[in-house]
């Protein structure tokens, strides 16, 4: 009878203790990939009118992550493992360097595509209904600047939205139609002739 008790204790205990943010991380370690249309507003305080842009976003495992800003300009980010390009048409211009640790986007994105946990760079504050969907609040440990971001997803545990408050601005990232995939996504960037290539 005590083994039974306990079984039932261990048992609950385990699924009490199975957070959103756990079910969400477990669907993100069974897909290969994942794809979709995003719309961004940066907001900074003193500004009226907040900046929007309109993208798509690509993320494959291990290790690499494609933005492609579409409107009001056009830009391509590609990050592979611990290196990034910025390539932008208009200007014809690419930036190669190390990865900046700043860009608290991609870094969610890539320990994502890594299966690692967000809890290594975050602590879980809240999680609770919305209309929205599950919101899930997450302080950082160490990121400068950033003082909270909140990640929301649906029922079926797809990315929705993404708000990251900064000191006197936040970015919001908004995902109508992210999809997840069982298959590798092959991302990657030519580059044409007459483009500039900087090195940092």
């Amino acid at each position: 009878m005590k083994k039974i008790l306990l079984s039932l204790l261990l048992i609950f205990s385990f699924s009490y203790a199975s957070t959103y943010l756990d079910k969400f991380e477990r669907k993100i370690k069974e897909i290969s990939s994942m794809r979709g249309k995003f719309l961004q507003v940066n907001s900074i305080e003193g500004f009226d009118q907040p900046q929007t842009f309109i993208g798509e976003l690509y993320a494959t495992k291990p290790d690499r992550l494609k933005i492609v800003y579409k409107d009001p300009y056009r830009q391509i980010i590609l990050v592979e493992g611990r290196k990034s390009t910025v390539y932008t048409p208009d200007e014809k211009q690419a930036v190669i360097s190390d990865l900046s640790e700043d860009f608290i986007i991609v870094k969610i994105f890539k320990i994502l595509m890594e299966n690692r946990s967000l809890r290594e760079i975050f602590r879980l504050d809240e999680e609770k209904n919305t209309d929205e969907g599950i919101l899930i609040s997450l302080i950082p440990k160490n990121e400068k600047g950033i003082k909270k971001v909140d990640l929301i997803i649906k029922k079926d545990l797809k990315i929705y939205k993404i708000k990251i408050y900064g000191e006197d601005s936040t970015v919001e990232l908004q995902f109508p139609d992210i999809e997840y995939l069982d298959k590798k996504l092959d991302l990657k960037l030519d580059l044409p002739e007459d483009v500039e290539i900087i090195r940092q």
